[in-house]
């Protein structure tokens, strides 16, 4: 699993079981025929994504978050996860929750 994975599956699963959080990064690893990956998101719409993740909770905005935030790391850090906290705060849809997540692993 690569950090831009980890970081899609924390997105998925604020307010989401994980169950329904693992379907849907199941759904995303095959739907996305390159994998899940930053180019992958940055060549599907937000709506296909949307369908892929349709059963986790507030489906809708992540989507649009998660479209948002693969363009601003492949546009301002070069294709890479952001390794700082403030950093990643201010990608959309990044709370202090999903931060702490993110570096707890």
């Amino acid at each position: 699993i690569s950090r831009f994975q980890s970081f899609i599956a924390l997105m998925l699963s604020s307010q989401t079981k994980d169950q329904v959080t693992a379907t849907a990064m199941q759904n995303l690893c095959q739907q996305l025929t390159e994998g899940l990956n930053i180019e992958s998101i940055m060549q599907v719409d937000e709506e296909f994504l949307d369908q892929c993740i349709s059963k986790v909770e507030f489906h809708c905005r992540k989507a649009k978050y998660i479209k948002q935030a693969a363009k601003i790391c492949k546009e301002k850090y070069d294709r890479n996860i952001l390794n700082s906290v403030e950093e990643l705060m201010k990608l959309p849809g990044i709370g202090s929750k999903i931060v702490g997540a993110y570096y707890k692993d």
